[in-house]
């Protein structure tokens, strides 16, 4: 919105031209734009838009608006008023204005002086003007004042870059570059004492964006304005300062609103849209580009200060689908170390069972081997023990000299069985020895 009490004013003052002439309150309401300058400038374009669509939005009755560009001379010239004079006479003698809206002060100053001819009675309002200090307003006639914050401006800049030794203010040739380059004069006359202050105002732009580029260290820009250069060559605001921007070795500082994005840093910027008679709308506005690009700390902005073009970090660009893709990332996880925990204990649990199945396998083995052996030596142990006692036997019948004494027994015991068993196929009991391993095997007589 261009501003509440605007906004009010406006529709006070076309009601009250409506109410005065109601036989015809149908009719379209009548409104002439008075601009100083020859073309529209940055900010004054975004007042003008705000005008334009808060008058329209807030009556009821259509609204016609007719505007002029002024183009006056950077030096007052009665002649030159003169004929403008009789021009707005002759183009607005059958246009029933209900409203004259005045941008800048000398246009202002247009308004009010040739008031009888644009229409005795209608009411004035004015914008972008600075102190009303050197006019006398008649009681239909008020407005919105601009005032540009240099200082604070300046004190911003001191704030975000503390060692500045140097202050070098741009500006061209223009009417309005010269008087808003003598406020801002003004104004810095009370700035710290340490600070040099360079003021630019009367090259062509080639050379002020030289001059910028080779700047030394510990110094700020202020550009001001540049509609015009030394040469008379014309610009646009905004295509003269991305000159100077691209040029500038040092940060580059401003208080309009409009130039915001454009190169400038920052500063306490004036917003045309906002703009109230009864309080100061300027706000801390600062390029976030511009505060990387020249390495200065946000932490060192004036408190509540507006940050714009901040480029977005990733996180807040794809929050939600950086947090989706982290759960589902996680919950694979969780799946996965799950996953792996019961294939190493199933691993486990093999491995177990093998061992014990291993183990089981061994032990029948050592089993049977065991059955084995005694089976094996129970059936070699009698087969030998009867060879060795018929061999003994053998070799006593054969040699009886010095026998062993059981190799007595066993004669003995053979000798006992022959003798007592003549003749009969039966044994008995060894007298030698009881269960004598060598007469257990031996056949009767009576078998041979």
């Amino acid at each position: 919105m261009f501003g509440v009490v605007v906004a009010a004013l406006v529709c006070q003052f076309l009601g009250w031209a409506g109410a005065a002439t109601a036989a015809d309150s149908d009719r379209p309401r009548e409104v002439l734009l008075l601009y100083a300058e020859s073309r529209l400038l940055p900010g004054l374009v975004e007042a003008d838009a705000a005008f334009r669509s808060t008058v329209t939005s807030s009556l009821g009755a259509p609204v016609s608006f007719h505007t002029e560009f002024l183009d006056l001379p950077p030096t007052p010239s009665a002649d030159y008023e003169g004929r403008l004079r009789d021009l707005l006479r002759v183009k607005y003698q059958d246009v029933h204005l209900d409203l004259i809206m005045a941008c800048a002060p000398r246009a202002l100053r247009i308004a009010l002086d040739h008031r009888g001819e644009l229409g005795p009675r209608v009411p004035i309002v004015f914008m972008a003007v600075e102190s009303v200090a050197d006019f006398t307003l008649p009681e239909d006639a008020t407005g919105v004042l601009m005032n540009p914050d240099w200082m604070d401006t300046l004190g911003a800049a001191l704030r975000l870059q503390p060692e500045t030794r140097r202050v070098v203010v741009v500006s061209g040739t223009s009417g309005l570059d010269k008087r808003l380059v003598a406020a801002a004069r003004v104004a810095f006359a009370g700035a710290p004492a340490h600070l040099e202050f360079t003021y630019v105002t009367d090259l062509p732009l080639e050379a002020a964006a030289t001059r910028l580029a080779g700047l030394p260290d510990h110094t700020i820009v202020f550009v001001i304005g540049f509609l015009r250069d030394s040469t008379g060559r014309n610009f646009d605001a905004l295509e003269a300062l991305d000159r100077l921007a691209q040029s500038s070795r040092v940060p580059i500082y401003g208080v309009s609103g409009a130039r915001m994005g454009r190169g400038i840093v920052g500063g306490r910027l004036i917003d045309f849209e906002k703009q109230v008679v009864t309080r100061n709308t300027n706000t801390f506005t600062f390029d976030a580009r511009q505060l990387q690009r020249w390495g200065l700390k946000e932490s060192r902005l004036p408190p509540g200060s507006v940050i714009r073009f901040r480029e977005p970090s990733a996180w807040e660009r794809y929050r939600w689908p950086i947090i989706g893709a982290s759960a589902l990332v996680l919950l694979e996880s969780l799946l996965i170390v799950g996953l792996v925990v019961q294939r190493a204990r199933r691993k486990r649990a093999e491995a177990e069972a093998s061992a014990r199945g291993e183990q089981l396998v061994h032990a029948q083995r050592v089993t049977a081997v065991g059955e084995l052996a005694a089976t094996l030596a129970h059936e070699i142990n009698q087969p030998l023990g009867a060879i060795v006692s018929n061999a003994e036997a053998a070799r006593w019948l054969v040699d009886p000299a010095e026998p062993t004494k059981a190799m007595r027994s066993s004669a003995r015991c053979s000798v006992s069985w022959t003798r007592t068993w003549p003749g009969r196929g039966s044994r008995r009991s060894c007298d030698s020895a009881p269960g004598c391993r060598r007469c257990a095997g031996m056949p009767s007589r009576s078998s041979r």
